[in-house]
């Protein structure tokens, strides 16, 4: 049975008396006759360019996991897990308050002195915040000195001379069988499987960044979207308590004869808790009567794309991290509480539609947003390379121009962003939000249009 095509390669012989060359040089002397020779001018021309465009991808492969390790230790990336930074930053921060607390209780009922106590509980306060500040840098950054790898591709070739297996790395132009000791160059189908493994070991090197800097940004902005959905409930809270506790605690001591305030102070702190109790009612009645409105809107979306809508920015980012390997402006993950992902498929194609009512922080504050991310594959073209301008993709890009979209297209997918202007009515229509069933359609007609292909998982070790 002859070997695979992919596995062949050629041996190198001698031209003055057709023995197999054993040395592993371009130039070599014939160990029968003493003929010296070089290789073919046109082979080694070809092997030549073989050898420069491995080393190209490799070397690129090796960029994107060097700026991979710089964001690791400039960041301490945690990804999703930031949402849990202030709670982890406050248990640190008030935990020696606590212990402090605890052993003031135990010492007063042990009859210790009072001098004693308060230097033991300063101690535990000041120690005990070094040390608790210093364990939560430790837990932040735990995860930064992990090395990120990619296994280098080996392609299993077969000797021309003994028929054994000889393994050959991508850009190695000349190899030696261990078996027979022959010299060998790799044949154009091995270079061909060699090459392809080398731009898929780029490919995912690429991807790999693009999640490093996923992770980076979902880290800040978990801590900003935990901040502002707690927000207004920390200042209803600061405000609320105050105000109603102090409003009981004044009628309490009028009834109970311990302080005498003016009948008019009482009526107006009363008037002062009932009307922040009526705004509270009033706001949480509202936030859930539009929770309502979004959350109908999101069953719409899901089921039109038959798929599912998620809350929150971690699974778009886990989408991204999936089938999303171009650029991506990241601090678009940055929803509200309102935000929400809706996964699906729209001609078998993956989808990522993204809305946004209002952003909660950053500098653009209060700005709607509306996003469809289509990952296909076009032929011939690198996933993060933008897509040459012909008149299918103009056409498109027009159409999508006039409903208020601009539109990035690249080799991996395409990508449609609302203007702010079509989306000033999205906070109070959540209703407009169904239009990006309409985008989604469009960009998948155009993607079997070109003939792309869905893009399948891609997944690292």
């Amino acid at each position: 049975m002859n070997p695979p095509e992919r596995n062949t390669t050629v041996a190198v012989r001698c031209e003055a008396c057709g023995s197999t060359l054993s040395a592993v040089a371009a130039n070599v002397r014939c160990a029968f006759c003493g003929h010296q020779q070089l290789l073919n001018p046109a082979q080694l021309a070809q092997l030549s360019q073989y050898q420069s465009a491995a080393m190209r991808l490799n070397s690129s492969a090796q960029q994107e996991l060097s700026a991979i390790s710089q964001m690791q230790a400039l960041h301490g990336v945690r990804g999703p897990q930031s949402r849990n930074v202030l709670w982890v930053l406050m248990a640190c921060t008030s935990s020696p308050v606590l212990v402090a607390f605890a052993y003031v209780a135990v010492a007063m009922s042990s009859g210790v002195s009072n001098d004693m106590i308060k230097g033991v509980a300063n101690t535990i306060i000041m120690v005990g915040f070094f040390v608790a500040v210093g364990g939560y840098f430790i837990w932040y950054y735990g995860g930064a000195k992990k090395a990120v790898t990619l296994p280098r591709a080996t392609q299993a070739a077969i000797c021309p001379t003994c028929g054994a297996p000889t393994a050959f790395v991508p850009g190695q132009v000349l190899g030696r069988c261990q078996f027979c000791s022959a010299a060998a160059v790799p044949g154009t189908a091995l270079q061909r499987a060699a090459l392809d493994a080398s731009e898929v070991a780029a490919r995912l090197a690429r991807l790999e960044r693009y999640r490093a800097e996923r992770r980076v940004v979902s880290g800040y902005t978990n801590i900003a979207n935990s901040t502002a959905a707690i927000y207004p409930y920390v200042i209803g809270i600061s405000v609320g308590l105050p105000v109603v506790g102090g409003t009981l605690y004044a009628t309490y001591s009028i009834l109970t004869g311990e302080e005498s305030e003016p009948i008019g102070v009482l009526v107006l702190a009363w008037a002062m808790a009932l009307g922040f109790i009526i705004a509270a009612v009033l706001y949480l009645t509202m936030r859930a009567k539009r929770r309502d409105q979004w959350r109908h809107v999101q069953d719409q979306l899901a089921a039109c794309l038959n798929g599912v809508t998620v809350k929150g920015s971690d699974a778009a980012m886990n989408w991204l991290d999936v089938f999303w390997a171009c650029p991506f402006p990241v601090q678009d993950l940055m929803l509200c509480d309102l935000g929400s992902s809706t996964l699906g498929i729209c001609q078998s194609f993956p989808v990522l539609l993204l809305v946004n009512p209002v952003r909660p922080s950053g500098t653009q504050a209060g700005r709607p947003e509306a996003e469809v991310l289509l990952a296909a594959r076009f032929s011939g073209c690198i996933d993060d390379g933008e897509l040459s301008n012909g008149p299918q993709l103009e056409s498109l890009r027009n159409r999508l121009g006039a409903a208020g979209y601009s539109l990035k297209s690249y080799g991996g997918g395409l990508h449609a962003s609302a203007s702010t202007m079509a989306l000033d009515t999205l906070p109070s229509v959540p209703e407009q939000a169904l239009e990006l069933c309409g985008i989604a359609e469009q960009l998948a007609q155009f993607a079997v249009a070109a003939r792309a292909e869905p893009v399948a998982p891609m997944v690292t070790e």
